[in-house]
């Protein structure tokens, strides 16, 4: 797309005319504005950042840290224990911080540095990061082996030897370094206690963590050793996550193999409660979920949201839902992918519960204890591909917030553009809302994507803007029967066909108000479209911004076709989650009035049920 108008002229008098108002006649100018993007084709990065893949880095298993302006972006080793790491303000222009973590060449551990999580530990002020990685030698054998023993199979599989560890530094740019010392820690061996004991953490003394003989894993390892002498517990994929009460915990996977008859209901997710940075309470380790299953233990659950070998991926996140008599409602929301990268089923999905470690065994939301996947009927998977020709797939979602607005880092596996059978592993960003569930009676988070290509507002915590939409008294005209004009302004946007109920609807052409109580000061409109091409617009007739003293208006907004998918000759789809952009200088407006009727589709001058506009959301970007 290129500029309207000289942005830089942008108060410019291009055409004056008047209009008449309750308070007399007020100028009407037409002014300069931008679609967001300059005569090269690149966005206004000081307003938007857009998932283009263009400028981004590849980054496996994505983690975003915020502190103090910055944006910190974690990923899996690029090699022999390397970690590299970049940062950007406004998650569009990434910096390369170079090498964070170098693998010390005495480490017990050899490689496998994946999916690193950071978190800040408010006590002593350093940083802490929580990754996996593979053991040498006898880490990872069956007890009783080595390898002189001709255990060389087992020696070999990389799976059996994850375990987690901890890095630790000062700061998020690193460089980080392995955690070592002194700690008081509970021993057990097969699921018995050999009471407490002084430990010194090495460099060569092995896993930093021995979940194999806690009570909860020995429950589940005990066939397998008495089978085969296995006792292996290998895990992957560390969340850390502090609680309101500073409480800390520690999510992972189970990761199973071939020392395992079989990877149902095994590959699940796991949590403890830490006694502080280093040492778990294995008392409290508990399985949370189990793949295939609603519950640990429980009944089947809808391959949607599901399959049965794989859980990954956890993320932990608490919100409480203010109900509207006041009351209010914790959960703790974990998240998880579904099948791996890659698949197309590759998706995060959603489980709930009332306590970090989930629901007490023999509860009546889980017999078993754990967290309680919800039904699809709720919107799960709560993050997943739809209508992104050039997405192979999209899961491991990760939360991260900055200044109350809270967004989803995800892994999204896409196609080579000069050779599509080849796939990288790049990281989208989207935001996300919360959504009120009358049934649950508790909020639900809706992610606004995944989004491709389509310009997204930058950070406030960058730009300066917010979406100020929401606190406008919004009006339309030609409203469907059952649809409401509130719906363009609660920041939901329509990702997926089954949210389309949410979206607003004209029975024609349409004329949409939003007026402030005072006014504000805006800085860009943006229209997103329906998600479906039958009902989409093609453009903004007009946008009319009313001053106190003067109005502006700005015409034909179109809306970008680059966001569309598909030709005449295989039929049209839309890009979920792009917005028709009118950016522009600041400008004091107490009311905007926005006038649509052109469509993409001529479908409704044929056929009564596809006539009418749908839009999905309209974001003021403003202060």
């Amino acid at each position: 797309m290129k500029t309207r108008k000289l942005l830089g002229v942008v108060l410019s008098l291009l055409l004056t005319f008047t209009a008449f108002c309750g308070c007399g006649q007020k100028k009407t100018t037409e002014i300069a504005w931008s679609d967001g993007y300059n005569a090269q084709g690149r966005y206004d990065s000081s307003l938007f950042y857009s998932n283009d893949f263009e400028s981004v880095p590849v980054a496996p298993d994505p983690y975003i840290f915020y502190e103090d302006g910055w944006f910190y972006l974690y990923s899996t080793e690029v090699s022999g224990g390397i970690l590299v790491g970049y940062r950007s303000r406004n998650l569009a222009n990434w910096e390369y911080l170079g090498a964070i973590y170098r693998r010390a060449s005495n480490y017990w551990a050899s490689g496998c540095f994946w999916a690193p999580k950071i978190v800040k530990n408010p006590a002593d002020g350093k940083y802490y990061i929580y990754t996996n990685c593979s053991g040498t030698g006898q880490i990872g054998l069956p007890e009783g082996t080595s390898l002189n023993s001709g255990s060389e199979v087992f020696a070999k599989s990389t799976e059996a030897r994850l375990h987690l560890t901890v890095l630790v530094s000062d700061s998020p740019a690193g460089p980080f370094r392995e955690w070592t010392g002194k700690r008081k820690i509970e021993k057990f061996y097969h699921g018995e206690s050999l009471g407490e004991t002084d430990d010194e953490v090495t460099l060569t003394s092995g896993p930093i963590f021995d979940f194999a003989n806690a009570p909860a894993a020995w429950a589940v390892n005990k066939d397998n050793y008495e089978r085969n002498g296995t006792n292996v517990f290998a895990q992957l994929d560390a969340y850390p996550f502090f609680d309101d009460d500073g409480s800390f915990y520690l999510y992972f996977i189970r990761s199973v193999d071939d020392l395992h008859e079989t990877r149902t209901g095994m590959h699940g997710v796991w949590g403890v409660k830490m006694k502080d940075m280093v040492t778990p309470d294995f008392n409290t380790l508990t399985q949370l979920t189990q793949p295939g299953f609603s519950t640990v233990g429980g009944d089947r659950s809808p391959s949607s949201i599901d399959d049965n070998t794989v859980n990954e991926g956890p993320c932990v996140r608490k919100h409480t839902t203010t109900r509207a008599d006041g009351t209010k409602v914790s959960k703790y929301y974990l998240s998880y992918s579904r099948s791996g990268y890659g698949d197309p089923k590759y998706s995060a999905c959603l489980a709930v519960a009332d306590s970090p470690l989930g629901y007490e065994k023999g509860s009546s939301e889980a017999k078993n204890g754990g967290f309680v996947k919800l039904a699809p009927k709720y919107g799960n998977p709560m993050h997943m591909i739809s209508n992104h020709d050039l997405y192979n797939a999209t899961g491991n979602a990760m939360y991260f917030s900055a200044a109350g607005e809270e967004f989803l880092v995800s892994l999204a596996t896409v196609y080579n553009k000069t050779n599509p059978k080849v796939t990288s592993r790049n990281f989208i960003i989207d935001r996300i809302v919360w959504d009120y569930n009358e049934e649950l009676g508790y909020d639900i988070p809706h992610s606004n994507g995944p989004t491709q290509a389509s310009l997204q507002p930058a950070p406030y915590v960058y730009s300066g803007y917010r979406d100020i939409a929401g606190d406008a008294k919004v009006t339309a005209t030609n409203m469907r029967e059952g649809s409401d004009a509130n719906a363009l302004i609660n920041g939901y946007v329509t990702i997926h066909e089954r949210d389309e109920e949410k979206e607003f609807y004209s029975t024609g052409s349409t004329e949409i108000t939003l007026s402030f109580g005072t006014p504000r000061t805006v800085r860009a409109v943006m229209v997103y479209n329906s998600f479906n091409y039958d009902f989409a617009f093609q453009k903004i007739d007009s946008i009319l911004l009313e001053g106190e003293s003067e109005n502006y208006i700005i015409r034909d907004v179109v809306y970008p076709e680059s966001y569309l998918t598909g030709s005449e000759v295989l039929g049209w789809e839309m890009r979920a989650g792009g917005a028709a952009v009118a950016e522009f200088g600041e400008l004091q407006v107490s009311r905007i009035t926005i006038k649509i009727s052109e469509k993409f589709s001529e479908l409704d001058e044929y056929f009564e049920e596809y006539r009418g506009i749908g839009i999905s959301n309209i974001r003021v970007l403003g202060k």
